[in-house]
């Protein structure tokens, strides 16, 4: 058994570094699959009761920082730039570069993370359903809500108008 570790490389624009080594443009690289700690944050992110939408995706971009396995930014020296959440920040904002991480984040991740989550929400709700299921009415117990009584004795789900028909 084979396990693909080779990290993926997203293109995130222009050389950002002093005197621009990186003629092609800056690169981030992404581990190839999740890793226990990151899907551990991703599903946090996903089971929280966070109402709030901005809040929820600042989970998620925690979670994709800490995925990133390396990256083309160099400092004045040459060095590569330390991957913290600060320099991420920096280094990686929404529209130079953060986006184009972020989306491929969910391209590699969400599914892994999501898709067991949602199939355990699916059973549960199943189960819930089972559970809440209503009895049924007793003979000779009053007409449910989807039906009624008409004047002339017909019973009908269709609301009755209130207006007379006569002129």
């Amino acid at each position: 058994m084979t396990f693909d570790t080779t990290p993926v490389p997203v293109p995130v624009g222009k050389c950002r570094c002093p005197g621009e080594p990186h003629g092609d443009g800056d690169m981030v690289y992404l581990h190839h699959e999740v890793s226990m700690a990151g899907g551990m944050r991703i599903k946090a992110a996903l089971t929280s009761q966070i109402q709030d939408d901005i809040e929820a995706q600042t989970i998620l971009a925690r979670a994709y920082f800490g995925e990133i396995e390396a990256w083309s930014f160099t400092d004045e020296e040459g060095d590569p730039v330390p991957i913290t959440p600060d320099n991420a920040n920096r280094l990686l904002p929404w529209a130079k570069g953060g986006r184009e991480v972020a989306e491929k984040a969910d391209d590699l991740y969400i599914a892994d993370v999501a898709t067991p989550f949602i199939e355990r929400l699916k059973k549960e709700a199943k189960k819930l359903q089972l559970t809440q299921r209503p009895k049924p009415s007793a003979p000779g117990s009053m007409p449910s809500t989807a039906t009624s009584a008409t004047p002339n004795g017909r019973t009908s789900s269709a609301r009755t108008s209130t207006r007379s028909r006569r002129k």
